[in-house]
C-alpha cells in the first residue's frame, strides 16, 4: 500500500510539457506571421545538443515571401514535445519560417508541408501534399495582391 501511494504521488506531482498546436485552415494570418515562405530541399542537418535543437541548412528553390538567399539556415527542436519539425536530409518542403532576433526557425505548428516520399508515406500522401502546396501558393499570391 505504501508503494502504491508513493507511485500515485509521483505520478500526480509530475508535469509534462508537450507540443500543442491549433490546426486551422491556411489563412491570411499564417501568411502575415511568416517572415519567409520558401520551397526547397534540406541539404544538411546538424544537432546542437546543448541548445536542444537542430540546425537545418535549406536550399531554396522558390521564395514566396521574404528576401531569402539561395541557402538558408534555420533551427527547430529535436522533436517530440518541443514542437521540432521531423526532417531528413533530402526532404523537400514548403516552409513557413519565423524570425526572432534575426534567427530563423520552423516548427510542427507551422503550415509546413513535406512533399517527398518517406518511409511511412504512400504515393497518395505525396499527391495530397502537392495539392496542399498548390492550394497554399494560390492563397499566398492572393494575399500578396491584397497588400
Amino acid at each position: 500500500m505504501k508503494k502504491m501511494i508513493t507511485i500515485l504521488v509521483l505520478l500526480i506531482g509530475t508535469t509534462v510539457s508537450a507540443c500543442t498546436c491549433i490546426y486551422e485552415e491556411f489563412s491570411k494570418r499564417d501568411f502575415t506571421e511568416a517572415s519567409y515562405i520558401v520551397k526547397g530541399e534540406i541539404v544538411k542537418i546538424e544537432i546542437d545538443e546543448e541548445a536542444y535543437k537542430k540546425i537545418i541548412t535549406f536550399k531554396v528553390y522558390d521564395s514566396y515571401k521574404g528576401n531569402s538567399k539561395k541557402t538558408m539556415q534555420m533551427t527547430t527542436g529535436l522533436g517530440g514535445g518541443d514542437c521540432g519539425l521531423f526532417v531528413t536530409k533530402g526532404d523537400k518542403w514548403l516552409l513557413f519560417v519565423n524570425s526572432f532576433n534575426g534567427k530563423q526557425s520552423v516548427s510542427t505548428c507551422g503550415k509546413n508541408v513535406r512533399y517527398t516520399k518517406g518511409e511511412e508515406e504512400t504515393e497518395e500522401d505525396v499527391k495530397r501534399a502537392c495539392d496542399t502546396i498548390k492550394s497554399y501558393i494560390k492563397k499566398i499570391k492572393k494575399y500578396k495582391r491584397e497588400k
